[in-house]
């Protein structure tokens, strides 16, 4: 691709994240193991934070899905969404899978249409160049949406150790609290 394109993509890009841009987690499934005593899948995943992916709109869906594939005008399905992420927000040696899936979040509350929710990915289209990824994704119904949750805790912490001084020259014992500020 040129420069010129290479640059008017970019300046794309750029505009629908600054109107369609949500904060998402990307999960990528490293592996799967099953456990045969118990049945159960131990799943080991990677998340990729991305600040700001494109999620966009039902309608939006349709038009842009039409504008980068050759298939003819797809029928609206509201539990299916379009998201774009820039490649620079991914590792260069990921390799998107189809049991990938990705949580978006919304924290601005404009739009709360899909604020939490997981979308299994159904099929990847990669823009020339590797400037981006088109993630066509639908809905889980499930509500399982195995997230996994980074706690941060940023409170003032004051810890206070009470000691008891003896003063055998004087005779008498004095209580004191020592304060600790973390």
């Amino acid at each position: 691709m040129r420069t010129n394109n290479l640059k008017f993509v970019r300046n794309v890009l750029y505009s629908l994240k600054k109107r369609y841009g949500s904060p998402i987690e990307y999960y990528h499934i490293n592996s799967v193991v099953d456990n045969v005593t118990t049945g159960a899948s131990i799943i080991n995943r990677t998340k990729y934070p991305i600040r700001r992916a494109i999620v966009l709109p039902v309608t939006m869906d349709r038009d842009i899905s039409r504008l980068f594939s050759n298939l003819p005008a797809m029928e609206v399905d509201s539990d299916s969404r379009l998201i774009i992420i820039d490649k620079r927000n991914l590792p260069d040696d990921l390799e998107v899978k189809a049991n990938d899936y990705i949580i978006t979040h919304d924290t601005t509350r404009r739009v709360t249409a899909f604020g939490g929710k997981r979308f299994d990915i159904q099929s990847v289209e990669e823009l020339e160049d590797n400037i981006s990824l088109i993630i066509k994704g639908k809905y889980s119904h499930n509500g399982n949406r195995d997230e996994i949750i980074d706690l941060v805790i940023k409170e003032r912490l004051v810890l206070t150790e009470s000691a008891i001084i003896t003063d055998s020259t004087i005779g008498g014992t004095f209580p004191i609290n020592l304060p600790y500020i973390f």
